[in-house]
């Protein structure tokens, strides 16, 4: 059994915006929203389980755009090896980036 010294991590709520761009703004019906985010330290990893639960009605085809998009928090993009682990902040603007294709 494990014990675990002092007390549990508080737990933290943040106010974020979301953006959605092309096929993430097909998949929600949205362009964008509000999204309120508790956890201990709320992270972007968290929001894409938070959004599945938030648009169940269009779980199957967000959670492909999820998968597939890039994300970017206030402007910077968020590389895959930093999803799991990036910390969310009250007042973060996080834009969902879908591939796009041109000619």
């Amino acid at each position: 059994m494990q014990v675990r010294d002092g007390p549990a991590p508080a737990e933290l709520t943040v106010q974020l915006t979301v953006l959605y761009f092309a096929a993430a703004r097909d998949a929600t019906g949205l362009s964008s929203e509000s999204v309120e985010l508790a956890a201990a330290e709320p992270r972007l990893a968290d929001l894409s389980a938070a959004l599945l639960l938030r648009h169940q009605q269009h779980e199957a085809e967000l959670r492909t755009v999820l998968r597939r998009s890039a994300w970017s928090v206030n402007e910077a993009i968020v590389g895959r090896d930093e999803e799991a682990s990036l910390v969310l902040r009250d007042r973060d603007v996080v834009a969902v980036i879908p591939p796009v294709s041109g000619g």
